[in-house]
């Protein structure tokens, strides 16, 4: 090998001395500074083969939430948990109601109309939750703000109600007794403090009843079985 090479490499890093170091690092600073924004916005858009190979498959994996309405009128585990409460309570119907079509609020739930999304009846009756479909709130309000408090509502002999609308038209269904429970979302808080009312379970008789009073609070724990179908994730 050429000895006169290394001799020529010596000479040009004898050269380089800390004043050229310095000189060096002090061009590079200010080229920096002048081009600062420039070299960020390159650096930040560049992305190597397996960012933009995971951001692919990130894109790819996106889950879209279903609509409160699509899936949970058929489930079949819904039903069927509905179906063991109608029988559990020999009760004649047993619904879920989800309150809809409304302003939106920051949770993403509405407040003027509500729905059956799915019900159950007793052996030889017919559902009607077809029927139970954009109802107003408005005639239930005071009903749902002791419901929404107390968190489940009974209604013995409706003809008996002090609310007209219980009394009067609520028995034109066919429906003389009700255990209302409501469905509430404890993920959020109202300015009152109390968990965002999402909807309720219905129980329904046909006829006055005397449930006894650990009957109710049964059937207000039954709420906890059907949350999973109702409050989107």
């Amino acid at each position: 090998m050429d000895v006169n090479i290394f001799k020529e490499l010596k000479i040009t890093l004898n050269g380089i001395n800390k004043a050229n170091i310095f000189y060096l690092i002090v061009v590079s600073l200010l080229v920096f500074n002048l081009f600062k924004d420039e070299i960020i916005t390159y650096v930040k858009g560049y992305k190597t083969k397996s960012q933009i190979k995971a951001d692919t498959l990130k894109k790819d994996s996106i889950v879209y939430k279903p609509d409160m309405f699509g899936d949970y009128i058929d489930d079949a585990n819904l039903t069927y948990i509905l179906q063991d409460m109608q029988d559990k309570y020999d009760c004649d119907y047993v619904n879920i109601n989800l309150f809809h079509n409304g302003t939106v609020t920051p949770t993403g739930y509405h407040y003027k109309k509500m729905s059956a999304v799915t019900e159950v009846a007793r052996k030889g009756l017919m559902t009607r939750g077809y029927k139970l479909q954009n109802w107003s709130i408005e005639p239930f309000k005071e009903k749902f703000k002791q419901l929404h408090i107390e968190k489940w509502v009974y209604i013995p002999e409706m003809e008996k109600d002090e609310d007209p609308y219980f009394s009067i038209q609520i028995p034109r269904y066919g429906i003389n007794s009700v255990v209302y429970v409501a469905i509430l979302d404890y993920r959020y808080k109202g300015k009152s403090g109390l968990p965002h009312f999402v909807g309720f379970m219905s129980f329904q008789y046909k006829v006055p009843t005397k449930l006894e009073n650990n009957v109710l609070i049964s059937m207000g724990k039954e709420v906890e079985r059907v949350k999973e179908y109702v409050i989107l994730k």
